[in-house]
C-alpha cells in the first residue's frame, strides 16, 4: 500500500477497488468475445483490437493497433467507412450494418456491424468502438437455402410444363376414337356384342376426356382453386364402368367376377 492509498479512507479505497475490478472484468469479457471488439479514432485509427477480432481478420493487436481501419475495408466499400465516421460525429449509432472486410490472408469475412461512438467525460465525441459478427457461415447457409428454393421452384415450373404438353398430346387420339366408335356404332347395329365393345370404348373415351381435361387444367391445380362438386351417382353404372376397367386383367389372369 502506497503513501497515497494510506491518506484514503476506507471508504473511497472500496470504491476504487471495486472500480478496477469492473475495469479487468470488462476487459476480460472484451478480450475473450468471439466477436471482433474495435476501437478507432474518428479519423479512423485502430486504437484497440481483441483477440475475436484477430481471430476473425487474421491480424494480430501489435499489427493493427496504429493503423487506419482501411486496413481489413475492401477497396470497393471505402465509401462505408466515411459514412460511418460522418454518421458518428453527430453522435449517432449504426445497428446490425451487414456489409463484408478484408482478412490478412485476402478472405472476404461478411460481418454484421454494430458501432457506437464513444464520448469523453464532456460528452463530446471522441472515436467509436465497433462489434463485428462473422456470418459468412449464416449467409451461406442462406445463399444454399436459396439456391435449393430457386431449383425446386424451376423444377415445379418445368413439371407444369411438361404436365400441359403431356395433356395435350394425349387430347390428341382422343377425337379419333370417339370417331371411330360413332362409325362402328353405324356399321354394326344389330350385332349385341359389337354393341358392348363400342359402348365401352365409348365409356372410357369419355372417362379419358375428362381426365385430360383436368391435367390440362394445371393453373387451377398450382394455384389451390380446385372445387369439388356433389353430385349423385347411380352406384351401378360407377360398378360397372369400374368392372371395364380391370376386365382385361380379369380375363388375362383367369379370374371370374360375378356382378
Amino acid at each position: 500500500m502506497t503513501a497515497a492509498d494510506c491518506q484514503l479512507d476506507p471508504h473511497t479505497r472500496s470504491q476504487e477497488d471495486d472500480a478496477r475490478r469492473a475495469a479487468a472484468h470488462l476487459a476480460a469479457i472484451v478480450e475473450s468475445s468471439d466477436d471482433a471488439i474495435i476501437s478507432k479514432t474518428l479519423e479512423g485509427v485502430i486504437r484497440s483490437w481483441n483477440a475475436g477480432a484477430e481471430r476473425i481478420f487474421g491480424w494480430s493487436a501489435a499489427e493493427a493497433i496504429g493503423r487506419p481501419i482501411t486496413l481489413i475495408i475492401p477497396p470497393d466499400r471505402l465509401e462505408e467507412e466515411r459514412h460511418i465516421l460522418d454518421t458518428l460525429r453527430r453522435g449517432e449509432r449504426i445497428e446490425h450494418f451487414e456489409t463484408t472486410r478484408v482478412a490478412k490472408d485476402g478472405r472476404h469475412v461478411e460481418i454484421s456491424l454494430t458501432v457506437s461512438p464513444v464520448r469523453d467525460a464532456a460528452g463530446i465525441v471522441t472515436g467509436a468502438s465497433k462489434i463485428a459478427r462473422d456470418i459468412t457461415a449464416r449467409k451461406q447457409e442462406q445463399r444454399l437455402l436459396q439456391e435449393r428454393e430457386e431449383a425446386l421452384r424451376e423444377a415445379d415450373r418445368r413439371k407444369d410444363e411438361f404436365l400441359a404438353l403431356l395433356g395435350h398430346e394425349l387430347r390428341n387420339p382422343l377425337a379419333p376414337i370417339h370417331n371411330a366408335a360413332e362409325l362402328l356404332t353405324r356399321m354394326v347395329p344389330e350385332d349385341s356384342r359389337a354393341r358392348v365393345a363400342v359402348d365401352m370404348i365409348r365409356r372410357q373415351a369419355a372417362q379419358l376426356t375428362r381426365l385430360v381435361d383436368d391435367l390440362l387444367d394445371i393453373g387451377r391445380i398450382t394455384q389451390g382453386r380446385i372445387q369439388l362438386r356433389l353430385e349423385a351417382l347411380e352406384l351401378a353404372s360407377v360398378i360397372a364402368q369400374a368392372f371395364e376397367t380391370i376386365e382385361p386383367q380379369l380375363r388375362q389372369k383367369r379370374h371370374k367376377v360375378a356382378l
